[in-house]
Formats: structure tokens, C-alpha cells, sequence
């Protein structure tokens, strides 16, 4: 991430987050819950890059391996202070361009803190 992309993500409102989790049908505050299910929860890029970019990365590019078998190749993982780290990937759309971007939370606790 550039410094110009940390800075715009500084900028960030509440009202930009609420219209960026709207793109899902769904409000800031439902993703946050979403978050707290530990399922794997389809999100936005822009909300993939808020949490990029809002604290330092707990790591960065890791293959990670959930207590289910689902085996992904992680580009960050977040956590704030003492508390499971959410896994953060994407996943190239067949036949295009586009990627999805995915959230899960895990039962790993942070080790930074």
C-alpha cells in the first residue's frame, strides 16, 4: 500500500464505510458481527482495505489453515490487541479481472499483543 492509499483510508467516514458495506446488503455494524461468527464472510475492497490499512497487519501473505481445513493463502490477518486474528483473502474471479474479497475470524490470538 502506498502512502497516498493510507492516507485516503485516513479520510475514511462512517458514512463511506456504511455505503461501502452496503455494496453486500449490509450495514458497518452487521459486518463487524459478521466478523465475530468465524464464518467466512464475503466483504468489499474497500472494506478489505480499511482494515489494511487501520492498524499494522498482525502478518502478511501466509498460507493459514482454519481448525476446519479451509486452507487459504491469507493476505493479512487483523487483530486489535489481545483478541483472535481475523484472516483477510481474495480469490481471482474465473474468466476475469476481478477478484471477491473474504473475511474470517480464527481462534488464533493475536501474538503481538
Amino acid at each position: 500500500m502506498d502512502a497516498s492509499t493510507a492516507k485516503d483510508l485516513e479520510d475514511v467516514s462512517m458514512e463511506e464505510l456504511e455505503a461501502a458495506a452496503a455494496v453486500l446488503d449490509r450495514t458497518w455494524i452487521e459486518t463487524l458481527n459478521a466478523m465475530d461468527t468465524g464464518k467466512t464472510t464475503e466483504i468489499n475492497q474497500k472494506t478489505f482495505d480499511y482494515f489494511l490499512g487501520v492498524l499494522p497487519p498482525v502478518f502478511m501473505n501466509k498460507v493459514f489453515t482454519f481448525k476446519d481445513g479451509l486452507r487459504v493463502k491469507a493476505a493479512f490477518g487483523f487483530a486489535e490487541g489481545a483478541e483472535p486474528i481475523t484472516i483477510f483473502w481474495t480469490e481471482k474471479i474465473e474468466g476475469s479481472e476481478d477478484r471477491r474479497y473474504y473475511m474470517r475470524r480464527s481462534s488464533l490470538i493475536n501474538p503481538l499483543w
